[in-house]
C-alpha cells in the first residue's frame, strides 16, 4: 500500500498543493500520470496483496480527474491513469522467480513475448496523453477488461446483469459531463467568493 498507492497520493498531494498555490508560469496544460495495472481489472491468485492498491490507484485518479476541475479557471490540470501489464524490468525478472506458476499462467507472464519493455510502455503512455485519454491501455485485453470494469467477476444473473451494464454504458456519460459541468461551476463560484 506505502508504495503503490500512498505514494502516489502524497507526491500528488503535494504536487497538487504546490500548483494551486502559485499562478502558472504560462497558460500550459499540466499532467499528473498514474500508474495502475491490468491487476487493478481483473482478479488473479497470487496478487492478494498487490492487485487492491493498484484498483485503490484506479479509484484515486478517477476521483482527482474530477476534482482539479474546481480549478479549471485557474489551471488547467488533467489527471490519467495507465493500467500496463508485464513490464519487463529487472524488478520483474526478480519477481518471476518467486511468483507461483498458476499466477504466471494466469496473467500469461509464463509466455515468451507476454510483456512490453519499459520504453514501450513508455510510448504508449505519451500515446495516449497525445489522443488525450484519461485512461491509457497498452493492450487489447485490458483495453476490455477496462470498457467492462466489472472484469470477470460472477455475476448474480448474467443476462440481467449484461442488460443493466448495457444501460449503464448509455446512461453514465451523460451524468459524468452533468458532474463535470457542475463541479467545474462550483470551483467557479468558490473561487470568485473568495475574491471578494
Amino acid at each position: 500500500m506505502e508504495r503503490n498507492y500512498l505514494s502516489a497520493a502524497y507526491i500528488t498531494h503535494a504536487l497538487l498543493k504546490r500548483w494551486l498555490a502559485e499562478p502558472p508560469l504560462d497558460s500550459s496544460l499540466r499532467h499528473i500520470v498514474f500508474t495502475a495495472s491490468t491487476a487493478a481489472l481483473v482478479s488473479v491468485p497470487g496478487y492478494a496483496a498487490y492487485a487492491p492498491t493498484k484498483a485503490a490507484t484506479r479509484a484515486l485518479a478517477d476521483t482527482l480527474r474530477q476534482e482539479v476541475l474546481l480549478y479549471q479557471s485557474q489551471q488547467d490540470i488533467r489527471i490519467h491513469c495507465t493500467f500496463p501489464g508485464t513490464i519487463y524490468t529487472e524488478s520483474f525478472w526478480q519477481e518471476q522467480a518467486k511468483k507461483p506458476a498458476l499466477c504466471k499462467e494466469l496473467e500469461g507472464s509464463d509466455k515468451e513475448g507476454s510483456g512490453l519493455s519499459a520504453k514501450r510502455v513508455a510510448e504508449e503512455i505519451i500515446s495516449g496523453l497525445k489522443h488525450g485519454h484519461f485512461f491509457i491501455t497498452m493492450d487489447g485485453e485490458t483495453a476490455l477488461l477496462l470498457n467492462n470494469m466489472r472484469g470477470p467477476s460472477p455475476r448474480d444473473s448474467p443476462v440481467w446483469d449484461w442488460l443493466v451494464g448495457l444501460l449503464a454504458s448509455l446512461i453514465w456519460p451523460i451524468y459524468r459531463m452533468k458532474f463535470d459541468r457542475k463541479t467545474i461551476k462550483y470551483g467557479k463560484n468558490l473561487i470568485s467568493k473568495g475574491r471578494k
